[in-house]
């Protein structure tokens, strides 16, 4: 799903929701780590008339997510010129722990859930920081 207005404007002008990451970032730094960490961003526009059960879905759900292993934040954020589309940003610490986690049941239930709410499929992207942080 692709969006005239510039993404990075639009990321520097999303507000935090109220199921912000309570994650603490790790000691571990990029040069201690053997594998890739994993950032993932998936944007979602939800119908107008889901907004509030997104909302609530997610601020119940988000703290289940922060205590799987390797989760290093799980925060959504809304679009505050778009108030339907959010952005939910992931920071896993290894490929294997992101993998557990999208292939567990939790994910699975939840998006039982919130895909009705959707107003189309869900844009995600995918990315792995070099163990050396470069």
């Amino acid at each position: 799903m692709t969006h005239p207005k510039s993404w990075s404007a639009a990321l520097l002008t999303l507000v935090a929701l109220a199921c912000g990451s309570s994650a603490e970032p790790t000691a571990t730094t990029p040069t201690e780590r053997s594998e890739p960490m994993m950032v993932i961003r998936v944007v979602v526009d939800v119908k107008v008339d889901s907004v509030d059960a997104f909302i609530a879905h997610l601020n119940v759900e988000a703290p289940k997510v922060r205590e799987l292993a390797g989760c290093l934040r799980y925060q959504l954020f809304r679009d505050p010129s778009e108030p339907t589309r959010f952005l939910l940003y992931e920071e896993w610490s290894t490929e294997a722990a992101f993998e557990a986690y999208r292939s567990s049941e939790l994910l699975s239930r939840s998006f039982a859930v919130l895909g009705p709410m959707m107003a189309g499929p869900p844009d995600s992207q995918y990315f792995a920081a070099s163990p050396t942080g470069t």
